[in-house]
């Protein structure tokens, strides 16, 4: 009798640690079932996320319908089409970018938080025509000298201004704001403008001979090798952004090579006070802003008892302004054989040539007839344009 008892016990036990097993493997198998990658809850997240999605696409798709429905056709307008995206999308494109994103059918943008961040192509929500008008461009008797221009193909970011030689150390950085172009003169009757850097996209390592300064900075802007040392006469630092690394001044060059910038024709020079220089044919208009340019802009000759303000076309003022207020630029244009000019950290134009090395105001020149549209928008109270191909 005690032998059976024990018996039974034993069976029991081994039924049990036998059930526990299966228990937790019918656990596993549903713990994944209901979590795993393809599990109940990721499907009924993927499912909740498709519907919300879809429920976008059907609302934004009413909203097309409705204008279209006003329209009296089949078509949209670029500001229509953009006030739906506006409704359910974050970071919509202008409708100067909106027609590039539009040729792109993988193009996608991200819902709003409150429609779950969800993205979403915009070939999904509509295929059909999208009207693009021609905003009406200015007269040029229109721009003002000083105005920015936001869409210059030519992107960069801000360098230092400033080099302790010794350390190799760049310092004096503008603030964030000045990092687009602004007209420096305007040609009305060739329909010319010129712009300069708001910003410093370009540092430079002066020759203390300014004959040889003046030639690098204006007909032989391209000639000097880019480098990451403070070797004297080559750019150590830029700040151009393009797709692939600037490495080499014919990189840098190839940037302006685009539909708006002119090239210099036969026989085209360059005169200082005391050297001519030749540019050479078919290099694009580009060099650093000179001496004339700056008497341009205040209309009379300036000189060492002349000090720019913080709006001003040649000022930079600095990101750090307890520091300096302002940054180092150069100007070409000698004023005697061992000087430049230049805009001092305090603000004074100067001819001094003993600060070892500067940033340069890049200055280019449009090809004649480029289009000047408002885009409604300002920088220290300044009108700001786009430009566009006649």
């Amino acid at each position: 009798m005690r032998k059976k008892e024990l018996k039974e016990k034993g069976i029991t036990l081994i039924a049990l640690v036998i059930t526990i097993i299966v228990l937790l493997i019918l656990a596993g198998v549903s713990i994944a079932t209901l979590t795993g990658e393809n599990g109940i809850l990721s499907q009924a997240v993927k499912a909740k996320e498709k519907n919300k999605k879809a429920d976008i696409i059907e609302m934004s798709k009413t909203d097309i319908l409705a204008y279209q429905t006003k329209n009296g056709n089949d078509t949209i307008t670029a500001e229509q089409y953009k006030a739906v995206l506006n409704q359910y999308f974050q970071e919509v494109p202008s409708i100067e970018n909106l027609e590039e994103a539009l040729k792109n059918p993988e193009y996608s943008l991200k819902t709003k938080p409150t429609y779950g961040n969800c993205d979403i192509k915009l070939s999904d929500i509509y295929a059909g025509t999208v009207q693009f008008t021609e905003a009406a461009s200015v007269a040029y008797s229109e721009l003002t000298v000083g105005d920015y221009v936001s869409n210059y193909p030519v992107y960069y970011d801000n360098v230092g201004t400033a080099v302790d030689i010794d350390n190799e150390t760049i310092a004096l950085f503008p603030k964030d704001i000045y990092n687009k172009w602004r007209i420096l003169s305007i040609d009305l009757d060739n329909e010319v403008v010129r712009l300069v850097s708001a910003g410093v996209p370009l540092n430079y390592y002066n020759s203390y001979d300014s004959k040889i300064s003046v030639e690098n900075l204006t007909t032989k802007f391209f000639d000097i090798e880019i480098s990451s040392t403070l070797t004297p006469y080559k750019f150590f630092k830029n700040g151009f952004k393009t797709t692939s690394t600037v490495t080499s001044t014919s990189d840098l060059e190839n940037l302006f090579y685009n539909d708006f910038t002119d090239v210099y024709k036969e026989g085209e020079t360059y005169t200082d006070n005391y050297n001519t220089f030749s540019y050479i044919e078919g290099k694009p208009k580009v060099q650093s802003m000179t001496k004339a340019d700056v008497d341009e802009v205040y209309g009379s000759s300036t000189s060492n008892s002349t000090y720019v303000e913080e709006n001003d076309l040649l000022s930079l003022p600095c990101y750090d302004d307890t520091v300096h207020p302002y940054c180092n630029t150069w100007l070409a244009s000698a004023n005697s054989i061992n000087h430049l000019w230049m805009v001092h950290f305090a603000g004074m134009i100067s001819d001094a040539h003993s600060y070892g090395s500067y940033g340069i105001r890049v200055v280019v020149s449009l090809k004649p007839g480029i289009k000047f549209i408002s885009n409604n928008e300002k920088i220290n109270d300044t009108t700001t344009w786009n430009i566009a191909i006649k």
